[in-house]
């Protein structure tokens, strides 16, 4: 059986893999799936976070007695139940649990993978640079990933100065980088 570990370390775009027992025969992840897990370890899942994940796998072609159950949810919801049909899509999707940490450091490649391959969309970048902070938080402030306390203050954390224009760009694509090559 594949985990979403196993899957959650590949690209961020939907990729394929060919795992057994899945009616499909291929697991497909997509930035929603790497967003909500990591969410819901950070303790920041809501229940329409898990509604919204539930259409786009539908979108993809999987289709679960519990997913169709939570596409069909309205509002108000109530997250007891939310939860527990998420965990039964999980189980019949026959997809495990990852490890926390681990999940949101995968999220965090996928985030800066992001900002390199569209470094110029301004304001992508800021809300890429806000989740890494809040990924960073999660994590306890890992010593590799301090300086995005800076980035997000809009501050180099080499000199303290203001990140501004190309500098931002510039400062953000760098520490992206680190993040990816840091493995």
């Amino acid at each position: 059986m594949w985990t979403l570990h196993d899957i959650a370390r590949c690209s961020p775009a939907i990729h394929d893999w060919r795992g057994v027992g899945h009616d499909m025969g291929v697991i497909a992840i997509t930035p929603e799936t790497r967003k909500l897990f990591a969410y819901r370890y950070m303790n920041r899942a809501t229940s329409e976070d898990v509604v919204h994940w539930t259409l786009s796998l539908l979108e993809s072609g999987y289709e679960t007695p519990s997913l169709l159950i939570l596409a069909g949810l309205t509002k108000p919801f109530y997250s007891s139940e939310i939860d527990e049909y998420f965990r039964k899509s999980i189980k019949e999707l026959e997809w495990d649990f990852p490890e926390g940490q681990q999940c949101i450091r995968d999220y965090l490649k996928f985030l800066a993978e992001s900002i390199i391959s569209d470094y110029k969309d301004q304001e992508n970048m800021e809300k890429a640079v806000a989740e890494i902070y809040d990924c960073v938080v999660s994590l306890g402030y890992p010593e590799n990933l301090r300086r995005w306390i800076y980035v997000d203050e809009g501050l180099d954390p080499d000199d303290l100065s203001d990140l501004v224009g190309d500098k931002f760009e510039n400062v953000v694509v760098r520490e992206a980088k680190k993040i990816l090559q840091s493995g």
